[in-house]
């Protein structure tokens, strides 16, 4: 059972509460996901980060909630909601559409004047660096195409009917908004960014994803996993170890 946050947010659980944390680490789900997925990493980390995972709409214990068809209106929403319940300094970790979401989250909340310690940006190509294609909301059957192929749904949810057509909507709305994304000119990141992928993921460039160091005026680093495009199944272990090590012990400069 999920604990919500301080002010009772809407958008992110928060599965472990730990007060005495002097860092929190705040997940975005892929396109299709859900809160649930990094339910693990609250207590996988070490005791000094606390985790929040975003929760978008039309999801879980948000199902009945409209979905957000564009990326930008989505990181508008969820950066107003954690501007006013995080109340420790975080980092950021993005996985696939969920790195745009918390690079754009990033950018409102530097904004805001509460930059976050670190951007971690997994599974994804820097953004406006997308590769072309036909867009997988074109039809329910290759959006269930793509999540097959992709691994990162329960096969058990892809191959029931009824729960399909619940949880559809969603989905669909994460894989449109993706689509429909362009990054906005004239703000790049005061933070550094690290940027996690997997070794033999068809979605990832290499050289796009190294074009991370463009959204940033920071220092930006790489790490390369063995696996594909959800190698974070395999590798959680050595993953939440890349992102504890970059979490700084103190920092007092973005509180």
């Amino acid at each position: 059972m999920h604990t919500r946050s301080v002010a009772h947010s809407t958008w992110f659980r928060r599965y472990t509460p730990r007060p005495d944390a002097e860092f929190q680490a705040v997940c975005f789900p892929h396109a299709g996901g859900a809160a649930s997925y990094y339910r693990d990493w609250a207590h996988a980390f070490p005791a000094r980060i606390e985790v929040l995972v975003a929760q978008y709409p039309a999801r879980e214990d948000r199902l009945p909630d409209d979905p957000v068809h564009d990326l930008h209106r989505l990181a508008d929403l969820a950066a107003e909601d954690l501007l006013r319940t995080a109340d420790r300094p975080c980092v950021l970790f993005g996985h696939s559409m969920g790195a745009l979401v918390a690079y754009e989250v990033a950018l409102r909340m530097q904004r805001a004047g509460r930059t976050p310690a670190r951007l971690f940006a997994s599974a994804q190509n820097a953004p406006g660096r997308r590769p072309t294609g036909e867009p997988v909301h074109a039809s329910d059957d290759a959006l269930v195409r793509e999540l097959r192929e992709m691994g990162g749904t329960d096969d058990a949810i892809t191959a029931n009917p009824e729960l399909l057509e619940l949880l559809l909507p969603g989905m669909r709305s994460d894989y449109r908004a993706v689509d429909a994304y362009r990054p906005r000119t004239g703000t790049a990141l005061t933070c550094p960014v690290t940027v996690l992928y997997g070794d033999a993921d068809p979605y990832v460039d290499p050289s796009h994803a190294s074009a991370w160091a463009e959204a940033t005026t920071a220092d930006t680093d790489c790490v390369r996993f063995d696996g594909g495009h959800f190698y974070l199944r395999d590798r959680q272990a050595d993953l939440l170890t890349a992102i504890a090590d970059r979490t700084p012990l103190r920092d007092r400069t973005h509180m």
